[in-house]
């Protein structure tokens, strides 16, 4: 490789003023998520990926025996519900977006069944 040739990404004025107009913009227009709805198995597989075998989120027997009657996902589903929560947002070329957190407020707990409404804001 000659020593000109340009190997990297170069973050110049012009990418950070594109940038800079996203601020405050909702992002509407994203990937789809990994899964729409918490699935049995969408549920289990996302439960043993993070290392947590919780029988709430992987044992219909044990949560039929529950108040809740049935499978629950773990909080931290609305990951793969929504790629937004997870930093799929856009970014400056040869930089990945920074992801410093999201805010949910829970009204109830998200069952087996529950379907992704992905307004994001």
């Amino acid at each position: 490789m000659s020593e000109t040739q340009q190997r990297f990404s170069v973050i110049g004025d012009k990418s950070l003023v594109g940038l800079k107009k996203l601020i405050g913009m909702p992002i509407e227009d994203s990937l789809e998520p990994w899964c729409y709805e918490a699935s049995r198995d969408n549920i289990r597989h996302w439960a043993h990926g993070i290392g947590d075998d919780n029988p709430l989120w992987c044992d219909p027997s044990y949560a039929a025996k529950t108040e809740f009657g049935r499978v629950q996902a773990p909080p931290s589903f609305i990951f793969p519900l929504n790629r937004s929560f997870s930093g799929y947002v856009g970014g400056l070329a040869g930089v990945h977006a920074m992801f410093a957190g999201i805010d949910v407020t829970w009204r109830r707990a998200m069952m087996l069944g529950t379907r992704s409404r992905r307004k994001c804001g």
